[in-house]
């Protein structure tokens, strides 16, 4: 079965004109492709999200021999990683896949809510091009900032479930890698940088901290039409929101209407902050 001519990719660093073996970044410079890149990323494009052996690479693209052993495979992925990805050492398209090869993970661009964002108040968080856009205007360059592949995986973290506070154990984990708490001083440098780039000044904070404990995401509340992102159309944001629901139930069944006057309940049952009219005192 031969593999389908797609004529362009779309990639978190930009557009690929397999064409003309150019690669288009976001940010306008441009990178040529070699032939035997092309011909890598035509195949990945025609096997999305499987896992594809060296050897296959080695026999169905680069023309080698069946019983070939070469480490070419592995050579030309690590270089067309250079060019394809915004952050070769942490890819997020040529994934390794451990004991096989490589799997191909393409951007999602089916729908505009398919993709990964996360809206704030006055931006917004493309978690599949690791971008941070300020303002309405997408064209506007200037006003667009890159997100390193921490940022953005420290914020795929948080965003899973918003408003809940993550444990620092499982940010190190997730971000680096590492089991050791002590290590937190990286996690704090992280969130430092992270903070500049999604919180304006005279803005509620994007990013809160809970001393000894974690990090939470704080998204808009539900109702504000930026909430329509990400991280509150998903099913963690609706968990989210069910249980923001219920505890303000709570709370408003424990009061005396929005006084804030805890109700007394009395031994009838009923409840004291609306007692009964009572008639008027007949003196004898």
């Amino acid at each position: 079965m031969g593999i389908e001519l797609v004529s362009r990719m779309q990639l978190a660093i930009g557009e690929v004109d397999l064409a003309n073996h150019q690669l288009t970044l976001t940010t306008g410079p441009t990178r040529s492709l070699s032939s035997q890149e092309v011909a890598l990323l035509r195949f990945f494009a025609a096997h999305p999200n499987q896992d594809i052996t060296r050897q296959r690479l080695l026999t169905e693209v680069m023309g080698y021999a069946p019983n070939v052993r070469s480490r070419a495979a592995d050579d030309a992925l690590k270089r067309l990683r250079t060019k394809v990805e915004r952050f070769p050492s942490q890819p997020i398209h040529l994934i390794s896949v451990h004991g096989v090869g490589y799997r191909f993970v393409p951007l999602r661009e089916a729908a505009h809510d398919a993709r990964r964002l996360l809206k704030l108040s006055d931006r917004v968080v493309d978690l599949d091009r690791f971008e941070v856009r300020v303002g309405s205007d997408p064209s506007d360059a200037a006003a667009t900032h890159s997100l390193s592949a921490q940022e953005g995986r420290l914020l795929e973290v948080l965003a899973e479930t918003p408003g809940v506070v993550v444990s620092i154990e499982k940010l190190l984990w997730h971000v680096w890698g590492l089991r050791s708490r002590e290590r937190r001083s990286l996690l704090n440098s992280l969130v430092y940088r992270l903070r500049g780039k999604l919180e304006a000044a005279q803005r509620p904070p994007v990013l809160r901290t809970v001393r000894g404990k974690g990090l939470a995401l704080e998204l808009p509340e539900p109702s504000a039409p930026a909430a329509r992102g990400w991280g509150l159309s998903s099913a963690a944001g609706r968990r989210h929101r069910s249980r923001w629901a219920a505890g303000a139930s709570r709370r408003l069944a424990g009061r005396g209407g929005a006084s804030g006057e805890r109700a007394r309940p009395c031994r009838d049952g009923k409840d004291d902050a609306h007692p009964p009219v009572r008639e008027p005192r007949t003196i004898r």
